[in-house]
C-alpha cells in the first residue's frame, strides 16, 4: 500500500527511540525556525508560522478559556435549559389538548394522518 494511503508511523518505526532521535535535532530545528522567522525575504506566512512555533516551544501554547454561561456556572445553565424545555413541552401539550383531536392521543392522530380511521 502506498505511504499516502496508510496511517501511522513509517514502516519499520517502532516509536521507541524515535523521540530520542528527534530530540537530537532540537537545536538545528530551532535554529531553522529562527532563521525562517528572521528572514525578511521569506513569505510572511512562513515567518508567522515559524514565530508561532518558536513561541509555543518557549512558552507553551496559550490557553483557550471560554465561558459556559453568563453566570459562569455550567450546572445552573443546564438546569435553566431543562426548565425551559419542560415549560415548552407543557405549553405544547396544553395547545394539543385544547385543539383538534383533544383526548384522542398522539397515536390516533398519527393514524389519521396516515389515512387510517381511529
Amino acid at each position: 500500500m502506498p505511504r499516502a494511503e496508510r496511517a501511522g508511523p513509517p514502516a519499520g518505526a517502532t516509536g521507541r527511540g524515535d523521540a530520542a532521535a528527534a530530540r537530537a535535532h532540537t537545536a538545528d530545528a530551532l535554529a531553522t525556525l529562527v532563521a525562517i522567522m528572521t528572514n525578511g525575504d521569506a513569505p510572511a506566512t512562513a515567518r508567522v508560522s515559524a514565530a508561532n512555533a518558536v513561541l509555543d516551544r518557549a512558552w507553551g501554547k496559550p490557553r483557550q478559556d471560554f465561558e459556559l454561561s453568563a453566570t459562569g456556572d455550567p450546572v445552573a445553565a443546564i438546569q435553566r435549559a431543562r426548565q425551559r424545555v419542560h415549560r415548552q413541552r407543557r405549553a405544547g401539550a396544553a395547545e394539543t389538548d385544547s385543539g383538534k383531536g383533544a383526548g384522542r392521543g398522539k397515536a390516533a392522530d398519527r393514524g389519521k394522518e396516515a389515512g387510517q380511521d381511529g
